[in-house]
């Protein structure tokens, strides 16, 4: 059996308002470079006379991003950075999904299918640091709507799977490419 470790820059995460799932496709928000998905369990212990009984109810679920800002040279696109600070602001509903992109295998039709774990709720904080000497420092919090599903199989359209091949160099030819 071989096994092989999990780098942080395999998992991308991508984004949507939930209420505009049927004309939106989900887009990732650029530079990344922290998420942590925290999930709780609520106990409750009883004593009694022949022991402690527990039990188990569902606590909170978030996930917590962190990404570094930028600036879009399209003067046509909105930063995603700054869809989230408004959804954000606005208290909307989004839909998150986190893609395995190492997990990537053809299927019956030729498409690339993904492992993905899917998540819906709202954004709950949103932190900007500016320091002096230093790059531009985005914190995002999420608190999931129940429990997410996970290991789920999902395919990418084509400008999300160029956000996936962006995640790594292309390759150039040692030649120049261009007259």
């Amino acid at each position: 059996m071989t096994f092989e470790v999990m780098d942080g820059k395999d998992l991308l995460t991508f984004f949507r308002l939930l209420k505009n799932k049927d004309t939106v496709d989900a887009s990732r928000i650029r530079f990344m470079t922290e998420q942590t998905l925290s999930m709780e369990k609520e106990t409750d212990s009883q004593a009694t006379v022949d022991g402690i009984v527990s039990s188990v109810a569902d606590g909170e679920n978030t996930i917590e991003f962190s990404a570094l800002a930028y600036r879009d040279t399209d003067a046509a696109t909105i930063e995603m950075w700054k869809e989230l600070r408004n959804w954000y602001l606005d208290n909307e509903t989004v839909e998150v999904w986190n893609v395995d992109i190492k997990s990537g295998k053809k299927n019956g039709s030729q498409q690339t299918e993904y492992l993905v774990d899917y998540f819906q709720g709202k954004f709950t904080s949103f932190e900007l640091k500016a320091s002096a000497d230093g790059k531009v420092e985005l914190s995002y919090s999420f608190t999931i709507d129940g429990k997410g599903l996970f290991d789920k199989k999902d395919t990418l359209t084509p400008t999300q799977e160029a956000a996936v091949a962006a995640a790594n160099y292309a390759y150039h030819k040692l030649a120049k490419e261009g007259e």
